[in-house]
Parts: structure tokens; sequence; C-alpha cells
């Protein structure tokens, strides 16, 4: 078995942005790029040079609509949830399936192939007494819900690290459970539902850092250069990018250019080909796309 490079996976993770895009593009669903993927589009007309993940955002609804019909996910493909899978965070993992990617955290425990982060934004009132409290308290349940969830000994952390977090996932348990923690993030999202609100965020992502922005604004859609192709973007990008990021043009120091580390290979046999079944099916790089919703 070969691991992929780092370009490798960079142009397979382009190939299947490409894949994704077509098949929103068909299923008519709303989506932008964020976090580094963003923040790469601005500043690198692409990839960050070390980065080796895409992020995206999609409206509440969309994102509903996107998991609840996966049978209009094109053959090759995958998406994955906590619903479907042993992923520990509430958002959804766009797969191909011809690719295997494997985090050490998740090792001997879901096998993974080459994603993209599909993450839902949600309605915020920061106009509302409380709002950050609501926002710290739904980083905290996520946070906690992927504590309990992965298995403390997996990972490249300190073995004195693993056994503390196996003690407090014990304890931690013994008080609420995984199917509790979901419940209180669902009634805290559910407070200002997407369709109603006047403004957005995106806190299931465990952002770096919390943000809000006027949802007219988040859906004034811009097409940007990524790599040599065009994809959406909010329309509040800078807005975003300096919540974010702050100086977002500025590149960080040189030990903080890191990657996430995942061990990519091909899968042996695999195929991309795939077959037209009618006009409403579309060949793109690694795979196809049929018209659905």
């Amino acid at each position: 078995m070969e691991y992929m490079t780092q370009g490798e996976v960079q142009e397979a993770l382009l190939e299947l942005l490409i894949v994704f895009d077509e098949y929103c593009k068909q299923n008519k669903l709303r989506y932008s790029l964020s976090a580094g993927t963003l923040l790469g589009a601005v500043r690198h007309k692409g990839f960050i040079p070390w980065d080796d993940d895409v992020d995206l955002y999609m409206p509440r609804p969309d994102y509903e609509k996107m998991v609840a019909h996966e049978e209009l996910v094109p053959a090759g493909y995958k998406i994955v949830t906590k619903d479907n899978s042993a992923f520990a965070l509430p958002f959804a993992k766009f797969q191909q399936m011809s690719i295997r990617a494997q985090e050490a955290i998740y090792d001997g425990v879901m096998d993974e192939f080459l994603w993209l982060d599909v993450i839902p934004v949600d309605g915020e009132d920061a106009s509302r007494q409380g709002w950050q409290d609501r926002q710290e308290k739904l980083f905290a349940l996520i946070k906690k819900r992927a504590r309990l969830s992965l298995d403390p000994m997996k990972g490249a952390a300190p073995l004195w690290k693993k056994y503390l977090k196996r003690v407090y996932r014990w304890a931690a348990l013994k008080k609420m459970t995984i199917s509790e923690i979901d419940n209180e993030i669902d009634l805290l999202l559910s407070d200002i539902p997407f369709d109603s609100a006047n403004q957005v965020t995106g806190i299931v992502g465990l952002p770096r850092k919390p943000w809000f922005m006027e949802k007219s604004k988040y859906l004034e859609t811009v097409y940007m250069d990524f790599e040599g192709h065009a994809f959406p973007v909010m329309g509040s990008w800078r807005d975003y990018l300096t919540q974010i990021y702050g100086d977002y043009m500025t590149l960080p120091p040189e030990s903080e250019r890191v990657a996430h580390a995942i061990r990519a290979w091909r899968v042996e046999g695999s195929s991309s080909e795939c077959v037209l079944e009618n006009e409403s099916t579309a060949v793109v790089p690694g795979g196809c796309v049929t018209d659905g919703l």
C-alpha cells in the first residue's frame, strides 16, 4: 500500500469538490466554501499550501434535504453523519469511496474515505440577550459529544493524557448519555429556525471563533476562483473571515502551518466510471451525478 502525497490528496479533493458542486446544482442545494477552504480561495486562489481538507457551509434546510435523500448521492460516493456511522460531530462528510483517508482517532472505529466536511448553517439572533451563552453552550455540548463518542485511547496524545480522557469519559457518561446530548443540541438549534432568522451562524462545525452575520448577506452568493474553478462563496465572506481569522491575508507563523495528517491511499480495484442512463446524468471528474431533488 502506497500513501498519497499531500499534492495528490489536494488533487483528489478538488475532483471531489467538483463532483459535489455538480451534485448540488442538480439537486438545487445551496452551499459555500468556508473556513480554511474559503481563506485559501481568497489568499491563494486555491488550497492553502499545507492544507489537506475542504470545508463547506450549507443552510440548514438544504442540509436536511441532502441527508434525507441519500439515494440521490452519485454512485461511488456517500454521505456520512453521526446517525449512520461512528462519526462524532453533528455535521456531514461527503465521501469518495475509492480513496481511503484515515484519521488516527477513528482508526479501528470506522473506515474513513476521502471527504469534504459539509457543515449546516443555523439561525442566530445576536440582538437577543444571552446569544453568546447559547453559542458557548452549543460549543461545549458538541465537544463533550465528541469526547464521549470517541475511544480515548486512540490518536496521538501522550499515554497519560489518554488515561485521563478515559477517566473523564467514564465519569461523564454516568451523568449524561450521548442521546441526551443530541437532544440538547437539537433543542438549542431549533430555538431560532433558519427560515425565520435574520442572522445566521455555523457553530456546529466548531469554528476557530464564534461568528454571526446577516442572513441576507450570507445568502448573497458570489463565485470565487479555487484551483482554476469557480465555486460559490457567501456574499459576506470578508466579514466572516475577519471574525474567524482577524487579519486573514497575513500568513501564520511557520510553526502553525500544519495539516491534519491524514493517511490517504487508493482502494485497489476501485473504479469511478459511470454509465449514462439518461440525459439528466452528468459526467464529472471522479464519477457521475444524476438529477434529483
